[in-house]
């Protein structure tokens, strides 16, 4: 294996098939990305033979296959020495991480690339539905402000819905320990890509939530019974011209019962004062109450991708006969 001296020049090398702007795009995007504990950048890029590839170490012990390059015309081996090298960066990067991931995009020819994956240990765990919802559509649920004055800022709201008794309380760091112990929560039989429960530390997930989000406020609440039960949580992740809802889980008990309709709306309240006035997420195909209630406020399926996973620890040399291709 041979290291890039300069990770661009994989990246480019990687994506040479996009137009000139999305790479230049994704490497400003890239460039962006915080450094890692030893200083060092978070991507890691290297040749073997005719093949490269390059792998991103996130913030919260999570990394992901960023991109492979494969020569043309191909050799019948080329696929199987880009899952060699996969499977190399992979343990570089296992010092640092416990969960890596890969997404490919529906409608491409990835066959090449999933045998590269396959070959690199990686297992296909879900595939998943992007949404998207224009919230243009007046409120039609008046909200009811129900603010405490310790949680009172401009960026963050605190409100009660008439339609559904919710109160939502806005992180802030003394409620870390809290908010972790009600997502570890809402993970318990979930149905969007449930392989994931019990993979990752869900303090590690949030600190890779939070590492996504372009200001240092973080728009997530616990979503709590006037009673103070805790019911669940939402994440938001707002950008330039669009909110994404990152994550919404309700605890077993409180299923069924109505909540998400009224979370959803408080999401959608959330991102229109904010002037923006797209929401966008993804969600496991099998998850059909959660499609059924996007749907039903408007959603619609943009595109669809298929997951990936292995763990860190996993050992290389899985054969591509005992991976579930669904």
């Amino acid at each position: 294996m041979e290291w890039f001296n300069d990770w661009k020049e994989c990246v480019s090398l990687c994506h040479e098939n996009q137009p000139f702007h999305s790479r230049h795009r994704l490497i400003e995007q890239l460039s962006q990305l915080p450094k890692r504990g030893n200083g060092a950048t978070p991507i890691l890029a290297a040749r073997l033979g005719h093949v490269a590839a390059y792998v991103v170490i996130h913030p919260g012990c999570f990394c992901s296959i960023g991109g492979v390059f494969l020569p043309k015309p191909m050799q019948a081996e080329d696929a199987v020495r880009a899952g060699k090298l996969l499977n190399l960066l992979i343990d570089q990067a296992s010092r640092e991480t416990e969960l890596v991931q890969a997404i490919t995009y529906a409608g491409d020819d990835n066959a090449i690339l999933e045998a590269c994956y396959a070959v690199a240990g990686l297992k296909r765990i879900a595939d998943l539905n992007q949404m998207e919802c224009s919230l243009t559509v007046p409120r039609t649920v008046p909200l009811q402000s129900h603010q405490s004055n310790h949680l009172r800022d401009n960026t963050t709201i605190n409100k009660t819905t008439i339609e559904a008794e919710i109160d939502y309380v806005p992180w802030e760091p003394a409620l870390s320990d809290l908010f972790t112990q009600v997502v570890d929560r809402t993970y318990v039989g979930t149905l969007d890509v449930p392989e994931l429960n019990g993979i990752r530390d869900s303090n590690n997930t949030l600190l890779g939530y939070a590492a996504c989000l372009p200001h240092s406020k973080r728009p997530w609440w616990i979503l709590r019974q006037p009673n103070g039960e805790c019911i669940g949580c939402l994440l938001l992740c707002p950008y330039s011209d669009f909110a994404e809802l990152v994550y919404i889980g309700l605890v077993p008990e409180s299923r069924g019962r109505g909540y998400s309709r009224s979370i959803m709306q408080f999401a959608h309240e959330w991102t229109l004062e904010r002037g923006l006035q797209r929401m966008v997420l993804a969600v496991d195909h099998r998850n059909e109450p959660a499609i059924r209630l996007y749907r039903r406020l408007g959603y619609e399926v943009i595109g669809s991708v298929t997951a990936w996973m292995r763990t860190a620890q996993t050992t290389f040399g899985t054969q591509l006969t005992h991976l579930d291709f669904r």
